[in-house]
């Protein structure tokens, strides 16, 4: 499986060794969670009068992925 954004091994101190069996287990809920995101984002730019800033991706990933 190819990473995307978001996944458990982003943010955190997991080895080499460690990040497969972090993909692995988190492998069904990644799209899920990736389809949260890109939602909340959108939600926020299609409001217009607020875009998100880095801090806000930050805290949304953290919330949803770790």
């Amino acid at each position: 499986m190819a990473p995307t954004a978001g996944p458990p091994c982003y943010c955190t101190d997991l080895t080499r060794e460690g990040i497969p069996g972090a993909l692995a287990a988190e492998a069904e809920r990644l799209p899920k969670r990736r389809d949260l995101d890109v939602a909340a984002v959108q939600e926020r730019i299609e409001e217009a009068t607020t875009n998100p800033d880095a801090e806000y991706v930050v805290r949304l990933n953290r919330a949803l992925f770790i």
